[in-house]
């Protein structure tokens, strides 16, 4: 018997970690999409002001082949298929994709919404029970596609192997405790506060700590709004202070994940984020994370198995910070936060171990791989069998 033929569109790291090669037996093949084209044709005139971005969107996340590409099931990430071959889509915010809700007079997103309502379209997958919220608030704009969309609609979240089986395994001490922060978009991902409450808590405490931060300076920082003085702050900071920070701009995968395995605590007291894929490598290399709790991350880290900062957010878990008083009110919870936690850390280190150990249990229960295969393999085959029921 021939193996499935599994489409996607990109390399991107959000499919390599939800789509490609997740299936055993399943053949990946990067399909050809004719929309990629017009998509970078649409961001041309859209940066030129010949139209808006709504065209970029609408041909950035979505597919059509014209039946060219020989596949029995293509998988995207967030995007929506016009092609006629059975489809499915995982997805981290909302589908169809725009940098902002759709309301019922976009005829863009209403075209995408008729094509997610078609029989074609077999399931939408969506990250975290928190886009699931998202999803559905969408829909409420949409009554007239809502109960043939909700109903395609599952939640299962990423797959994460793990690296350490036990805290004993990483074989650390601690009389200086190592903090690690990964996150590509500095700022957003609350790199600033870092820098700021730990050199507070060394200059008060003289705390025996190191910190490795593994992050890019380079992005557009929609949350923060940072400033070319707030950068230079940082890389200052950064300058000043490499007898205890180690700084990377970016590293391989394996590099970071072997950095993970060596240090006690990891960090994302992120202003915005979708998910939070860092979390659950750092979890996995048994540290455990102090986060904020925006979004998905409720749902990945808790007090137990990690440190929460509770942030002022709406109703869909997304922090306020679109004025610049809510910016600073925002800053100034995450700096105060992680001082509380780390300096409770540094005096009761005796809780490492305890939440590392049930980080570890969290990944193993909640992230399984094996189980992740499972779920999409089932999802593959009622696709291919023109099922269309879906249940959590």
């Amino acid at each position: 018997m021939e193996k499935l033929k599994v489409g996607y569109i990109f390399d991107s790291y959000p499919y390599q970690r939800n789509v490609i090669d997740k299936v055993d037996g399943v053949e990946y093949v990067k399909v050809f999409n004719v929309n990629q084209y017009l998509s970078l044709l649409f961001k041309v005139l859209n940066k030129v002001n010949l139209v808006n971005d709504r065209y970029k969107y609408y041909y950035g996340f979505s597919f059509n082949d014209y039946g060219y590409n020989k596949i029995d099931l293509l998988h995207t990430f967030n995007s929506v298929s016009f092609s006629n071959k059975p489809w499915l889509s995982t997805f981290e915010t909302f589908i169809p994709r725009y940098s902002s809700m759709p309301y019922e007079q976009d005829n863009k997103a209403i075209k995408e919404l008729e094509t997610l309502a078609k029989d074609s379209c077999k399931k939408i997958i969506a990250i975290s029970e928190c886009t699931k919220k998202i999803q559905l608030e969408l829909l409420d704009r949409f009554p007239k596609y809502r109960d043939r969309i909700k109903d395609k609609i599952c939640v299962i979240h990423p797959p994460q192997k793990l690296f350490v089986r036990n805290f004993e395994e990483k074989n650390l001490k601690t009389e200086e405790l190592s903090f690690i922060f990964v996150g590509r978009e500095f700022f957003r991902k609350g790199g600033m506060e870092i820098l700021t409450a730990f050199t507070n808590l060394k200059e008060q405490y003289r705390l025996k700590v190191k910190l490795t931060m593994i992050s890019s300076f380079i992005g557009h920082d929609y949350a923060t709004k940072a400033t070319k003085a707030d950068l230079n702050k940082a890389k200052e900071i950064i300058n000043n202070n490499r007898d205890w920070i180690t700084y990377y701009p970016s590293l391989p995968n394996d590099q970071v994940i072997a950095l993970m395995k060596k240090h006690h605590v990891g960090l994302l007291p992120t202003w915005a984020d979708t998910y939070g894929y860092s979390v659950l490598e750092m979890q996995a290399s048994g540290c455990p994370v102090i986060t904020t709790d925006v979004r998905a991350l409720p749902e990945i880290n808790d007090n137990n198995k990690g440190w929460v900062i509770k942030v002022p957010k709406d109703k869909l878990g997304e922090a306020f910070y679109s004025t610049q008083e809510e910016r600073n009110q925002l800053s100034a919870i995450i700096e105060k936060g992680l001082e509380r936690n780390i300096l409770n850390i540094c005096q009761n280190t005796n809780q490492l171990k305890i939440k590392s150990e049930a980080a570890i249990r969290g990944i193993k229960m909640n992230h399984s791989p094996e189980k992740y295969a499972q779920q999409l393999g089932d999802i593959y085959q009622e696709s291919i069998l023109r099922k269309t029921h879906c249940s959590d």
